[in-house]
């Protein structure tokens, strides 16, 4: 990457990850430390964009305008979105479910079972 990349993408607050111009510096560790951040923060993303385009065609939209195709990719994002939001929480539906149908079948043996006198 040449240094005018580098200044146009400065000027634009683009944050790049990569080896810096110039000698290599003493804190050699600290650098890799950060190169590793970005690129495991990259995989996750990547990855996402991976999963789109293999399962929810993505890579496949044949629409004929250009505001009909970002709908499509919008639609797929929020798909992608849902269901990460469903496999974070899904520990808590199945707890607020399990609660839901303990408590409905001991109100129905309580109103059903006891004696009205």
């Amino acid at each position: 990457m040449t240094r005018e990349n580098r200044n146009w993408c400065k000027e634009r607050g683009i944050h790049l990850a990569g080896k810096p111009l110039g000698r290599t510096s003493k804190s050699k560790e600290d650098q890799q430390k950060e190169l590793r951040k970005s690129a495991s923060e990259r995989n996750c993303v990547e990855g996402k964009f991976g999963q789109a385009k293999r399962r929810y065609s993505m890579d496949n939209i044949k629409a004929r305008l250009q505001a009909t195709s970002e709908s499509m990719i919008g639609a797929i994002v929020v798909v992608l979105n849902l269901i990460r939001l469903v496999q974070q929480h899904v520990h808590y539906f199945i707890k607020t479910i399990y609660f839901l149908l303990r408590f409905f079948y001991q109100t129905k043996y309580e109103l059903f079972v006891k004696p009205t006198f």
